[in-house]
């Protein structure tokens, strides 16, 4: 349906196939949200005792925004879940090594290659997002 805060492109689902409605890389939903329109954290899902806070955390618990705003969707898309788990660990290290060297969508930095910064902030999340 077209109108504000609408995307008309195909959504970019991991598995839609298999009940799976996370964003996969390079979906239009990624950032495309606004962070300003976030619901208060009326159930204090952090238990900060804040609940005029935005709402911190997506449909699986991790953090709400990842990246330079909220995406469209019940979870936020995370670009260092290589493997897509739903975690950040091992399997997504060993994905990290594989493509050492080369450009691409682990190469956070974008510096032209995969390489020790990168790594660094995949560790920097390691656990989740």
């Amino acid at each position: 349906q077209e109108g504000p805060g609408n995307i008309t492109s195909f959504p970019l689902f991991v598995d839609v196939l298999n009940d799976d409605y996370r964003l996969a890389a390079g979906s239009p939903c990624i950032n495309a949200a606004r962070s300003e329109d976030l619901p208060g954290d009326l159930a204090d899902l952090d238990g900060d005792g804040d609940v005029l806070e935005p709402t911190p955390q997506d449909f699986s618990g991790l953090a709400r925004i990842v990246g330079s705003t909220v995406d469209i969707g019940a979870w936020e898309f995370c670009p260092y879940d290589v493997d897509l788990d739903g975690a950040v660990g091992v399997l997504d290290f060993i994905g990290l090594l594989d493509a050492w060297g080369s450009p691409g969508a682990l190469d956070y930095d974008q510096s032209g290659a995969v390489d020790t910064p990168d790594m660094l902030e995949l560790l920097w999340h390691w656990g989740g997002c």
